[in-house]
């Protein structure tokens, strides 16, 4: 729960994270020596029959407080609970997004805290607990009053202590702790047996740990979507993940009516350090497209590689594209290992990824490569679990925290645009830089012009925000935004931070034939498409004065003169493709017009 304790040094990750807290401060020992230490998996604990909680609650909330993490309600005094004689004043109720507590290995959506503390200053926490259904009131009546981050806001009517006492009052009770420094112990836990149901959308993110975009990449069928769905298997066995089937992760009609993946999936999980949203990205040849998209909101890949088969067409392609999109770090995840008796022919298919990583210029000798079966995880194996157990690890382990640009103007390339009937048009995407609060003020960068709009709510994995960062892979709620005025491809930023360009000045490589580029030369004149971002445009290449052709091969400074005007800038990378492959790779060093 959060209980605050005046303190500020202690966090969520790194050096002062949980593993730590207990030498962060002499009085913070208990976080690591305690022996009565919350929240736990309530295992095998019977349902109590008594001591009887008798409810004495006829008080409101006074004020709301947003502490980023979660919103706390303060009440008057007069709300009171008696047990076995002793008395317990209401101090306040907040939320937990996902719950704290486990009961017999289950983990649950929501959970909200009724603390009480008694003359003498013991404390005693009702915890109830919530699964994913119908809309909780309870909850909403939390959000319905959070000020903005940080910030407190004073009540009037409206929420009333009586409206929390649960309607069936058996519960599971034991002693135990804060479950944030100074993790004081004796506390008396008060969990509620009857579990509640709370919406999706009323599920706040809880930016308790640090957030970290991954992907899976790699050739069609090598097993990329049944190694996604393996995670969230073993880790929702750990209350870090909700389980989540390859029919589910595969979604849209036409993946399902093909086998294979064509949008980017979207997948979360936490393990004890790390949040991550996970993108499943395509492997077949005709959806490249949306690969890139995935790829370039990664701060690691995980490059799936069957044992039986080996690196394939699709295996250079997407490493290839990695590189060009900036993919900083991956992990190889050789899958079906179950089916390779030959251990001398496992080493040879790792040799020859580690070779291929080398080729772009990936470190091949020192990359991680974890042996896995994504199926027999699925169904169930104690040794196939513990190898994709292994594969989170090393990301953990592996890829660093990345350094985010949160003081830069808000940036975010769009990925995809929905109506929501009742609620307007929402744009999700990867945000690329700054931060965005509800109710500020936001600009459409679109074909030649800006739309004005307001971003009237901020949700991550359908749970609400008030603040969304670099990093966050957001849905964005516009105020005003008919569904037909924005698409992917264009951009959402900072009120007069950036303007759309049609004509800049590049540097370019192409590719070789030897790389899957062009066998042939091209001239001025030359139409390809350029993947920039989310969008993909064509334009015409002009070469400089003197230079009459392009040699696969070659880096060339260029002009590109685009169809249209799209968001740009110095600095900005893209790719380069016509027929279905990728012949070019560069960035812009100079706007023009």
């Amino acid at each position: 729960m959060t209980c605050d304790a005046g303190q500020t040094e202690w966090g969520y990750s790194g050096p002062a994270g949980p593993e730590y807290w207990g030498n962060l401060s002499d009085e913070y020992k208990l976080c690591s020596g305690g022996v009565e230490q919350s929240p736990i998996d309530i295992s095998g604990y019977e349902t109590s029959d008594g001591p009887a909680i008798a409810f004495e609650y006829g008080g409101r909330a006074v004020s709301a407080r947003n502490t980023g993490h979660t919103v706390y309600l303060d009440f008057e005094q007069g709300n009171a609970i008696s047990i076995e004689d002793r008395q317990y004043q209401l101090l306040g109720v907040h939320s937990h997004s996902p719950g704290e507590h486990r009961v017999d290995g289950e983990s649950f959506a929501a959970e909200l805290h009724l603390v009480h503390e008694d003359a003498e200053g013991n404390l005693a926490v009702i915890g109830l607990l919530f699964r994913l259904g119908e809309p909780s009131p309870l909850v909403q009546a939390l959000l319905d009053t959070a000020p903005e981050t940080g910030a407190t806001a004073q009540l009037g009517s409206g929420v009333d202590a009586a409206d929390f006492v649960p309607d069936q009052l058996d519960y599971y009770g034991y002693g135990g702790s804060l479950t944030t420094p100074p993790c004081t112990e004796g506390v008396r836990w008060i969990v509620i047996q009857s579990i509640g149901a709370v919406s999706p959308e009323q599920q706040v993110f809880d930016r308790t740990k640090p957030h970290v975009n991954v992907g899976t990449i790699g050739h069609v069928d090598h097993g990329k979507t049944t190694l996604t769905a393996a995670i969230t298997r073993v880790l929702s066995e750990e209350g870090g993940a909700n389980f989540r089937g390859m029919d589910e992760i595969d979604n849209a009609p036409e993946e399902k009516a093909r086998g294979v993946t064509i949008a980017i999936a979207h997948v979360e999980y936490e393990t004890g350090y790390r949040h991550y949203a996970h993108v499943d990205c395509p492997g077949h040849a005709d959806y490249i497209k949306n690969m890139i998209t995935g790829a370039a909101q990664m701060d690691g890949a995980v490059l799936v590689v069957s044992a039986p088969d080996g690196p394939m067409p699709q295996t250079r392609e997407h490493i290839l594209l990695a590189r060009q999109v900036e993919v900083p770090f991956i992990i190889v995840a050789l899958n079906k290992v179950d089916m390779m008796d030959d251990e001398e022919l496992l080493e040879l298919v790792e040799l020859e990824v580690r070779e291929l990583l080398s080729t772009y210029d990936f470190p091949g000798d020192d990359t991680p490569v974890v042996r896995v079966s994504g199926l027999k995880a699925l169904e169930g194996d104690a040794e196939a679990m513990s190898g994709v157990r292994q594969l989170v690890q090393t990301m953990d382990d592996y890829i660093p925290q990345p350094a985010r640009v949160t003081d830069r103007p808000f940036l975010m390339p769009i990925e995809d645009v929905f109506g929501i009937k009742g609620r307007g048009t929402v744009v999700t995407g990867r945000v690329e830089r700054g931060q965005l609060n509800v109710g500020q003020e936001v600009e459409i960068i679109r074909s030649g012009d800006v739309r004005k709009t307001v971003a009237t709510g901020l949700e991550m994995f359908h749970k609400l925000l008030d603040t969304t960062e670099a990093g966050d892979a957001v849905g964005v709620l516009l105020r005003g935004v008919d569904r037909d005025e924005v698409e992917r491809g264009q951009v959402l930023v900072a009120p007069g931070s950036m303007r759309p360009y049609k004509k800049a000045e590049a540097e370019v490589y192409v590719l070789s034939q030897s790389e899957g580029g062009r066998h042939t030369p091209f001239f001025t004149g030359y139409k390809p498409q350029f993947y920039i971002r989310t969008s993909d445009i064509t334009g015409e290449i002009a070469l400089p004065d003197g230079v009459e052709m392009v040699m696969p091969g070659d880096n060339i400074t260029m002009t590109v003169n685009l169809i249209t005007p799209i968001a740009v800038e110095e600095g900005l990378r893209f790719a380069i493709r016509e027929g279905g492959r990728t012949v070019g790779a560069g960035v812009f060093t100079r706007l023009l017009e």
